[in-house]
């Protein structure tokens, strides 16, 4: 289920001024903002589900010239399992990458995003991104339009939420 966003007012306290009292006898109040924690602070599903959908885009758009530079960039916020895999994975596909071949790549955008399982306790969430995705192949430009789910479960490595592994469904 999706949670709500949380709606923090600023709220403001009357406080009593140092000041003086006006001729009429009243005392100046001085009106002193306190600042409340934004709503990602306050909710980490929140910042989870923003982080899950930001994800699954960049994950999920690259072109057969990017190089693989869309799961290089995203390593700061894969957990240190998924940063090894994504490292396999890029010397792998680079070795079956043909050079020349015709331009092929994909554009990802987040619609949706959900968090199927939350626990802060132990560290864990998992978060479901439905997409749209565009494919644009061969020399002639033909496009493709298909919506996928992306699957992302998140761990909390030394008080960060990282992302553990993403597949599509």
């Amino acid at each position: 289920q999706r949670a709500a966003p949380v709606v923090m007012p600023l709220t403001n306290i009357q406080t009593p001024s140092l000041q003086p009292s006006n001729t009429n006898g009243s005392s100046k109040q001085l009106t002193t903002p306190v600042p409340q924690p934004s709503p990602t602070e306050a909710d980490p599903r929140i910042m989870i589900q923003r982080q899950a959908a930001a994800f699954a885009e960049r994950f999920g758009s690259y072109s057969n010239e990017g190089d693989y530079q869309n799961i290089l960039d995203l390593q700061p916020f894969m957990s240190q399992s998924m940063v090894a895999w994504a490292r396999q994975y890029v010397a792998a596909s680079r070795l079956k990458t043909q050079s020349g071949t015709v331009y092929n790549g994909t554009t990802t955008r987040a619609l949706n995003t959900t968090l199927s399982t939350f626990d802060a306790a132990k560290g864990s969430a998992t978060a479901i991104v439905k997409t749209q995705r565009r494919e644009v192949s061969g020399q002639t430009g033909i496009e493709r339009v298909y919506y996928q789910d992306s699957v992302l479960v998140f761990v909390k490595e030394s008080g960060v939420w990282k992302v553990d592994s993403a597949t599509w469904r």
